[in-house]
């Protein structure tokens, strides 16, 4: 079974993790890019049940905390997590992606410089007066021409010696093209394809209540400010809304491949909506 990926890229030294280009920012835009354990198609001997592989744990995340959170990313995790138990022992799921819900209490703009010496808008989610993370974007025009999201447990040091997750900085170097190319991924056959959605994000109920405050008012930028964050939760919503099409259609695939339709709608409802 192979991992369904927008864009081909190179793989780090933990081995399935798409590398970071830190100084040139060309981070890799593609979903997960790894090849499948091969066991998946078979039980684990005797009576047990077949192991899923790449399940979103959706379903491991209270509705009310989905509701609260302003974004989720996603993080893949090497350990194999039980799914659930049957007569016949415990059904694992191999490499599975786990949520990971954004929560914050304020959202500020300032401006910023990038890697490059461009100035660019800085969008700062803080929680209890602590910075989360911070959305940058650039624009050409009306247009927006890049967008990164950059966690605070985000950091060189960290990234090369892989003690932060993939999802700490997201990079989408050209933002329509990758909606482009993740619906595109999102339609084709998923037969023997696992999406893990490590490089998207998907916007919670939280997002909206959170009102734009501007700092550096009289920045020439900051009149733009509120437009240019339009157009980002604009792009951010539409991510988002393909993300959870391949989530629940992952999921779906993977549980009646072996023979956990009973699962379906344990896992796909509530989340997303």
């Amino acid at each position: 079974m192979s991992v369904a990926s927008p864009v081909n890229a190179g793989c780090g030294g933990g081995g399935c993790i798409p590398e970071f280009s830190l100084d040139g920012c060309m981070l890799a835009m593609n979903s997960l890019a790894t090849s499948a354990s091969s066991s998946a198609s078979t039980s684990r001997g005797g009576e047990e049940p077949p192991p899923t592989e790449g399940l979103i744990h959706t379903w491991c995340t209270d509705v009310e905390d989905w509701e609260r959170a302003v974004y989720c990313c996603f993080e893949r995790e090497e350990e194999s997590k039980v799914v659930s138990h049957t007569s016949s022992g415990a059904r694992l799921n191999e490499v599975p992606v786990l949520p990971r819900l954004v929560h914050a209490d304020a959202l500020t703009w300032t401006p910023l410089l990038s890697s490059t010496g461009e100035r660019v808008h800085g969008f700062v989610f803080s929680h209890e007066g602590e910075r989360v993370s911070t959305v940058e974007a650039s624009t050409d025009g009306s247009c927006l021409k890049k967008v990164a999201i950059v966690h605070a447990s985000y950091s060189r040091l960290n990234m090369e010696t892989n003690t932060c997750d993939v999802s700490s900085l997201l990079v989408y170097e050209d933002p329509e093209k990758h909606l482009h190319q993740l619906e595109e991924l999102i339609n084709a056959p998923s037969k023997d394809r696992i999406y893990a959605p490590v490089s998207e994000c998907f916007v919670c109920r939280g997002l909206p209540e959170l009102a734009l405050r501007i700092q550096s008012t009289r920045d020439p930028m900051a009149r733009s400010a509120p437009f240019v964050w339009k157009e980002v939760t604009h792009f951010l919503r539409r991510m988002g809304d393909l993300t959870a099409r391949g989530i629940n259609k992952h999921n779906e695939a993977e549980l009646n491949r072996v023979g956990a339709s009973e699962l379906v709608g344990v896992v796909t409802r509530d989340w997303c909506g």
